[in-house]
Parts: C-alpha cells; sequence; structure tokens
C-alpha cells in the first residue's frame, strides 16, 4: 500500500545512467583521492585495540583477585566491544584485497 508521492519515488527502480553519472562525479573530484585513501598505521585503531585488551587482562585479574562479577562482566563487556571496531576493520581490509571474495560479500 502506497501512502503518499515520496512512497512512490522510493520504491520506483533507479535509473543506470543517471547512478553512474553520479560515481563519476564522486570518482573524478578532486577529494576522493585524499578521502579514500588508508593509512598504513591507524593510530585510534591500534589505541582502541590496545585498550580492549587492557580491559579484558584486567577483567581478568579482577576476577582473580576475588572481585564480584557484577563489577568485573561490565568491565570485559566493554573491552570486548571495543575490540569489535577496530578488528572488524582489520577483517574487511583483509577481505578487500581479494575481488573474488568482495564478490560474495
Amino acid at each position: 500500500m502506497i501512502i503518499s508521492n515520496r512512497d512512490k519515488m522510493i520504491h520506483q527502480p533507479s535509473n543506470p545512467i543517471i547512478l553512474r553519472d553520479v560515481i563519476n562525479k564522486v570518482v573524478h573530484d578532486p577529494e576522493y583521492k585524499s578521502l579514500s585513501q588508508v593509512p598504513l598505521f591507524s593510530f585510534h585503531q591500534i589505541g582502541l585495540t590496545i585498550l580492549a585488551y587492557v580491559l579484558v587482562l584486567l577483567g581478568v585479574f579482577l576476577a582473580y583477585s576475588g572481585v564480584t562479577l557484577w563489577i568485573v562482566y561490565p568491565i570485559m563487556i566493554f573491552g570486548f566491544y571495543t575490540a569489535f571496531t577496530p578488528l572488524h576493520d582489520a577483517s574487511k581490509k583483509c577481505f578487500r584485497d581479494n575481488g573474488s571474495i568482495n564478490y560474495y560479500q
């Protein structure tokens, strides 16, 4: 059920010629190259990974020290959650170099 003109526009198929024009404009923009380059070392990602490992190791240390799990679990959950982002990005970069794997992602 379509309620308004806005909904009709969302459900219509896109024109591939217009999409190609937009992509060409973006790729040929002078700032595109500087924005799309991936640095060799991403220090904020390295810092997040180190922080994540420190939090998990702190949680293990606190658990063996006899601290209640109501304190240990939130620290370790935050550590694992913090580790997810940089490690997930790293795995995507590894797969991105292989075109056949990217095709199935």
